[in-house]
């Protein structure tokens, strides 16, 4: 059965690995991987922008689709600026919400900011337009310091049991791959960038094909992103035909 796992390429291996040791990891893809650090991730992308799609299909028709698009900028300690859009169509439809938004704008009161998140539901009704949409809208009042903070786990990641993960920094995760999955990995010499490709690959557990491709720079941080998980094939004319992909793409400034 397929299944999605959020970063279903990196942090379920982690537990396996311990460091590079591998002899026969090239001496550029160890080099390149030693450049990766956390903190140097998170002040040289302080600015940036992210376009992010998963959409579900069966039997090649699109069942569901979840896009999130994302600017910030967190350069200038007295003036952050976040903005979020996030739609929900199909199957990722739950409790009919269709879009949530989210900003960061700065409390005129005080140093700090305020949350404000605005959520639009596609509602039924009895009249002739058959459904309504409606609006609400919360607020949090919270301190500068807050707001990076929350802003650095969920973006870059945060630190687990002394890894950084589960965010969009890349740079532990692929460095603790490196022994066992270097032969996945090539630095693209023209933009000093570095991917990591598998191609279509049987996982017996789940009876799923899958096949990512990804991009991270020399800080570790992630670039652009594919991910196709496939049913694998039935006999069964009336068995689901699943697909799921995931794509991401970054800019910083």
């Amino acid at each position: 059965m397929l299944k999605i796992r959020k970063n279903i390429l990196l942090f379920t291996l982690l537990s396996l690995l311990t460091s590079c040791t591998n002899p026969n990891v090239p001496e550029d893809l160890h080099h390149y991987c030693n450049q990766f650090s956390f903190q140097k991730a998170v002040q040289s992308h302080l600015k940036g922008h992210l376009d992010y799609s998963i959409k579900y299909y069966d039997k090649d028709e699109l069942q569901g689709l979840n896009g999130v698009t994302l600017s910030y900028d967190f350069s200038n300690e007295e003036n952050y600026i976040c903005e979020v859009d996030q739609i929900y169509e199909g199957i990722y439809v739950i409790d009919n919400v269709i879009k949530t938004s989210i900003s960061l704008d700065k409390d005129g009161t005080s140093d700090g900011y305020i949350i404000k998140t605005t959520t639009t539901t596609l509602t039924e009704d009895d009249s002739d337009v058959d459904f309504s949409i409606s609006t609400s809208t919360k607020e949090e009042n919270v301190t500068s310091d807050y707001a990076f903070k929350q802003f650095q786990d969920k973006f870059f990641g945060y630190d687990l049991n002394g890894l950084y993960s589960q965010g969009l920094y890349y740079g532990d995760a692929l460095y603790y791959m490196l022994d066992r999955n270097y032969m996945f990995m090539e630095i693209n010499d023209e933009d000093n960038t570095l991917t990591y490709k598998l191609d279509k690959t049987y996982i017996e557990t789940d009876n799923t094909y899958i096949a990512y491709e990804y991009k991270v720079d020399s800080y570790g941080m992630l670039l652009d992103y594919y991910n196709e998980m496939t049913d694998a094939p039935s006999e069964d004319i009336n068995a689901l035909q699943r697909k799921v992909i995931i794509e991401m793409k970054l800019s910083y400034n």
